[in-house]
């Protein structure tokens, strides 16, 4: 098996809703973020605290996926982890699968995944998953099925992890409830940090059936496009023909308007997500066009502007904070904690904007220029497409300077020469 289905239970809200971006996103990379590095980081936390059943906060300070555990993440673990503890303490006969593989086999074997939590006991089977982001995700909600032409209540994900845990334990005749739970403790929300939803035998079979019509209609060449919310998902939605035509039309009315109405406002709000993952995505091609060698009439490359990044915080902070300590008291012979950490404190507010750290340029008016370079890395610029009127230096999509630059130009906004010689050739 790849590292993960191309048509998983964590995309199903957007296949479900649009078969067609199956074929259109297929071979494309699916690049990670940090944000998603960071869950990463907390469901390992959590996976470790529940199978060595210790707290969150006892590992605090721990490395998990590149993040060292702070209280904030142990904290966020460890609602998840006390609501799961709970449900076996109420269920002593209780089976619980940490971290399982689970494959909805009974309709394909490319619809597979890895459930963060299922509990089974008796003719019950709970099914869990924990979302790190600040994004809400409701575990209950409309789900639109385009093989079908109707809605469906659920949440797409944490029912087809349910469905492929039925198949993969061999469950179906024996369990007659479905619970399902989202544990999010980083969003306010009205039914609280973990919410759960109950379902029937009779509405699993339905869920059942309408994961069989959207996998069998997905998979077809001619899969049809369906453009909605669900595009800020998709990687497809920067050259998807329906998705621009919305973007587009939601953007200018057709009717004549001198001013948007309150009901025009609303709709157009509805879908800025879309619209956001839509104009990026349309970024990223063009730049791809661009970097290709395509010959431009209105746009150029340039270099990037790139900042520079901090190695390790921790230890960036601590060279900072001994180093100052340091010069503070040279001449000092003896020098108490409390003054020590006093320094510390004040070099730490300096040195940081909360809760971010400062850059490598704001750090050095008042830190060892030395010091800071040691910890700070600038990574090798990168190129992007600006407008042919920008007044840096255009270059090759191989990153060399483009020659035909190096004249007297007169830029087209200000009217001014411009001279650029060839000595950096």
């Amino acid at each position: 098996m790849s590292a993960h289905s191309r048509v998983g239970f964590s995309g199903q809200y957007k296949i479900q809703a649009c078969a067609g971006s199956v074929r259109m996103t297929l071979g494309l990379p699916n690049k990670s973020s940090e944000a998603a590095e960071l869950g990463t980081a907390v469901h390992e936390l959590v996976e470790c605290a529940l199978r060595m059943n210790l707290r969150c906060k006892d590992l605090i300070g721990t490395t998990f996926n590149g993040f060292v555990i702070t209280d904030d993440m142990a904290d966020s673990g460890q609602v998840y982890v006390a609501y799961i503890r709970n449900i076996l303490a109420e269920r002593p006969n209780a089976v619980i699968y940490i971290e399982l593989k689970v494959c909805l086999s009974s309709i394909s074997d490319e619809l597979w995944g890895t459930s963060d939590v299922v509990i089974v006991d008796g003719d019950t089977i709970i099914t869990g998953d924990y979302k790190n982001g600040w994004v809400t995700v409701e575990v209950n909600s409309e789900q639109y099925i385009q093989a079908q032409d109707r809605t469906i209540m659920g949440n797409s994900q944490t029912i087809g992890y349910t469905l492929a845990a039925m198949d993969t334990l061999g469950l179906w005749g024996t369990v007659t409830k479905f619970i399902n739970f989202i544990g999010q403790p980083n969003v306010e929300h009205v039914d609280g940090e973990i919410r759960s939803e109950e379902y029937t035998v009779e509405q699993m079979v339905d869920w059942h059936n309408a994961y069989r019509a959207s996998h069998e209609l997905s998979m077809r060449l001619d899969a049809p496009l369906n453009a909605g919310s669900h595009c800020k998902y998709c990687l497809a939605a920067g050259f998807c023909a329906p998705r621009i035509k919305l973007t587009v039309n939601d953007c200018f009315f057709d009717n004549a308007t001198d001013r948007l109405n309150e009901d025009q406002i609303m709709l157009i709000k509805r879908e800025i997500p879309a619209m956001r993952r839509t104009l990026e995505t349309l970024e990223e091609e063009a730049l791809k066009i661009a970097r290709s060698g395509k010959q431009m009439n209105d746009f150029k490359l340039v270099k990037t502007i790139s900042k520079a990044k901090c190695v390790d915080e921790d230890l960036f902070v601590k060279s900072a904070v001994i180093d100052e300590i340091r010069k503070t008291f040279k001449n000092v012979s003896k020098v108490t904690k409390e003054a020590c950490e006093i320094v510390e404190l004040d070099l730490k507010l300096k040195m940081y904007n909360k809760p971010k750290l400062k850059g490598m340029t704001a750090n050095k008016k008042f830190l060892n220029a030395a010091l800071v370079n040691t910890w700070f890395v600038k990574p090798e610029p990168s190129t992007t497409l600006v407008d042919i009127t920008n007044a840096r230096t255009a270059v090759m999509p191989d990153g060399r300077r483009d020659a035909t630059q190096d004249f007297d130009i007169v830029t087209p906004v200000t009217g001014k020469t411009k001279h650029l010689d060839f000595e950096a050739i």
